[in-house]
C-alpha cells in the first residue's frame, strides 16, 4: 500500500465529510483521477461523503474524460460543497 492509500485508509466514520479543493490544480492525470475515485469510494464505504471543489472547472473536464463526471460530486466553492454535504 503506498502513502496515499495509507492516508486514505485513516479517513473513516459514519457521517464523516471530506472536501478536497482542487482549484489550484492545472492538470490531473490518470493516477490523480484514480486517487480521487479511490478516496470517494472509501469515504462512501465508511459511511462518509466526499466532494471536490474546483472554481475554474478544469478538473471537471478530466473527470468527464475518465467517464466520472459526478463521482465524486464537484462544486465551485467550499461553501457550496459544505452546504450540499450537510443536507445529505
Amino acid at each position: 500500500m503506498d502513502q496515499v492509500e495509507r492516508e486514505i485508509a485513516q479517513l473513516y466514520g459514519e457521517g464523516a465529510r471530506l472536501i478536497v479543493d482542487v482549484s489550484e490544480l492545472h492538470f490531473l492525470d490518470d493516477h490523480g483521477v484514480d486517487v480521487l475515485v479511490l478516496l470517494a469510494h472509501h469515504m462512501r464505504r465508511q459511511g462518509g461523503l466526499m466532494a471536490l471543489t474546483d472554481r475554474r472547472g478544469s478538473i471537471r473536464e478530466a473527470l468527464g474524460r475518465a467517464g466520472l463526471p459526478d463521482l465524486p460530486p464537484l462544486f465551485t466553492s467550499v461553501a457550496e460543497a459544505m452546504l450540499a454535504l450537510d443536507h445529505d
